[in-house]
């Protein structure tokens, strides 16, 4: 069945953090362009790995290779409607364990009708779970790829940036890099 409701929804603050609650506002109507009056509504929020790309930063990894992030589901908003289709609600994001860079944020609304009927709107939006960013970005090898030769000197650049991709002063950062070992017929 198509939907017959039309759904739009705002998220406040822009760009989504983790440092500020979400704040949403829903309004429904019919396509016809009645209201939708007096509706249940849920509003879900999953959370999945996103790849970060920060404009004027090309070839900067703003990711944490070290570490996974496994999708995560909440429930933002579940209530109904009031008389002109109209609901707010806020909350917290919460994310388990440590993102490895920025996320994205798919949305589902789902709003069911009295007859039990249902109209579905899903998008997404970048949420980022840190204040700051840091991007590494490693020279190219003769061959095209990022690697560091062993007893060499190399120039690795880094960029601390803010969810709006605005770089930041001067910042303390700790740098780690190891040698690894991989062999690929192995």
């Amino acid at each position: 069945v198509p939907n017959r409701l039309k759904i739009r929804i705002d998220f406040q603050p822009k760009p989504l953090t983790l440092a500020e609650p979400v704040r949403g506002i829903l309004d429904v109507a019919w396509l016809s362009g009645a209201v939708a009056r007096n509706l249940e509504a849920e509003v879900e929020m999953t959370l999945q790995n996103a790849s970060p790309d920060f404009k004027g930063f090309a070839g900067y990894v703003f990711r944490d290779p070290a570490r996974s992030f496994s999708p995560e589901t909440q429930t933002l908003f579940k209530g109904r409607l009031d008389d002109k289709g109209h609901a707010e609600f806020s909350g917290a994001a919460e994310v388990a364990g440590q993102a490895p860079g920025t996320l994205k944020a798919n949305f589902r609304t789902k709003v069911i009708e009295a007859g039990g009927a249902f109209s579905l709107d899903r998008w997404s939006e970048t949420f980022h779970p840190y204040r700051a960013y840091v991007g590494l970005k490693l020279p190219l090898t003769g061959r095209g790829y990022e690697a560091l030769q062993i007893d060499s000197l190399h120039t690795v650049k880094l960029a601390v940036v803010d969810p709006r991709g605005r770089k930041l002063g001067k910042r303390r950062v700790e740098v780690k890099i190891f040698k690894s070992g991989w062999n690929w017929w192995w």
